[in-house]
């Protein structure tokens, strides 16, 4: 209101002027304006001047009015509280103005993890002012829920049983699952057999669950219901012994055995040089008959021109040796070898160089047996002499290799004379085979 008034009062000095005038009825010659009193900032002054009748006229200098300089603060915003400043006049020095300066605010700053969160539980974050470091947020962080890991199994399944598992977290290790292993059910496998089917019995197998070995199926396994026989020959039958047939079952091997009855003796007649002889077992009855010699040298009997004379066996067989006695018989060692014990006397008045003697070689039913060496069936072998008049000739040795041997006969012998004559017979005397190895 007070600065209203201060408008209005040159108006009204200047209307008070003219009232005068119009009053005094003459035009008044004022002289200078002079000032009563300067205006200040805020209060009018005034000037006055004189007429030369003593009217004098006043007049109101306004007042000047503040003129504002630069703010001075009072007190700072924070961010939160308001602050305060004030412009004060120039020319005076008088606050001009009041203002306040409005709170920043909080200007948002770094977040800082109050405790991290869990799978399970949630965390807390709050976020400070960068200039008053105050708290200017505050949230939570979301549970993070679990990460499925690795199974782990409990305990596995079995073929009939469940089995179990469970899967961990990959961060807390915390159960996340867990779940029913099925059970595998059986797997056939291998069939065992309990024990084998015989000819006329039934067997018995199962067959086992290939994981875990229980018995699944039980089978029977059928009997064939007779037996397949196969006859052998164990023991032969000689001239005086039963032998032995045995039969065996190719499936199940039941045997059962057969007497073969004794074959009797094939007697063959004595001759001059033997007594009575079974072709078979070469076994002897009586003596042999003896050489009639007649006028030409030859058996009266035989016709065998007599220039060799026989040994009889002396002793045992296995008792043969270099001497001048042998056993008239042949033996066969580990190998086959054919060991022929034999030996003449010179009947033919002369000197032998050298006899040859041929040997025939024959299986268990009279049929030839060869050799391993030759492949053939009979051998000749020539010795050295000299064997003087009325001296032995001699085999002694082995002669051959024949596995089916089972008699040896002495078939030609031919002589060779120091006159440089020979003479060559037949003989045909068979040995007998002696079981004793050879010495």
């Amino acid at each position: 209101m007070k600065k209203s008034l201060l408008r209005f009062l040159p108006l009204l000095a200047v209307i008070a002027t003219l009232l005068v005038l119009t009053a005094c009825g003459h035009e008044h010659a004022f002289g200078e304006w002079k000032v009563e009193k300067e205006a200040t900032c805020t209060e009018n002054g005034s000037k006055i001047r004189v007429c030369e009748c003593g009217k004098s006229e006043t007049e109101i200098i306004t007042a000047k009015g503040h003129k504002s300089s630069e703010w001075i603060t009072d007190s700072e915003a924070t961010c939160t509280e308001d602050g305060s400043k004030h412009q004060v006049c120039s020319v005076c020095a008088d606050t001009v103005k009041a203002e306040t300066i409005p709170a920043k605010g909080h200007k948002g700053g770094e977040w800082i993890t109050d405790f991290e969160a869990t799978c399970t539980e949630d965390g807390s974050k709050h976020q400070v002012c960068s200039v008053c470091a105050d708290t200017v947020k505050a949230e939570t962080i979301p549970a993070k829920g679990h990460k499925g890991g690795e199974w782990i199994t409990d305990f596995e399944a079995t073929c009939t049983e469940d089995g179990s598992k469970h899967q961990v977290c990959s961060v807390c290790a915390d159960t996340v699952k867990t779940e029913t292993i099925s059970a595998k059910g059986h797997r056939n496998g291998k069939w065992i057999i309990d024990f084998e089917a015989t000819c006329i019995e039934d067997g018995s197998k199962h067959q086992i669950c290939s994981i875990c070995e229980e018995t699944l199926k039980t089978e029977s396994i059928k009997s064939v219901g007779e037996h397949n026989y196969k006859s052998e020959l164990t023991t032969e039958a000689s001239c005086t012994t039963e032998g032995v047939k045995t039969f065996t079952c190719s499936a199940c091997a039941d045997t059962y055995t057969e007497t073969i009855p004794a074959t009797g003796h094939s007697w063959e007649a004595a001759t001059c040089t033997a007594p009575k002889t079974c072709s078979t077992c070469y076994t002897t009855s009586g003596s042999e008959l003896g050489h009639s010699k007649g006028s030409d040298g030859y058996c009266t009997r035989c016709k065998i021109k007599l220039t060799i004379d026989m040994k009889t066996v002396v002793g045992h067989p296995d008792e043969c040796s270099t001497t001048s006695y042998f056993g008239f018989c042949f033996y066969k060692n580990s190998v086959d070898g054919i060991k022929v014990c034999w030996g003449g006397e010179n009947l033919s008045g002369k000197t032998i160089n050298y006899y040859t003697v041929t040997i025939y070689f024959y299986n268990s039913v009279g049929d030839p047996a060869y050799s391993e060496i030759t492949g053939k069936s009979s051998k000749t072998i020539k010795y050295v002499g000299p064997v003087a008049p009325n001296k032995d000739l001699i085999i002694f040795s082995v002669v051959d290799y024949v596995p089916a041997c089972s008699k040896v006969v002495i078939g030609e012998i031919t002589l060779e004379y120091s006159d440089g004559t020979s003479d060559t017979g037949w003989y045909g005397w068979s040995t007998t085979r002696r079981n004793s190895s050879i010495k």
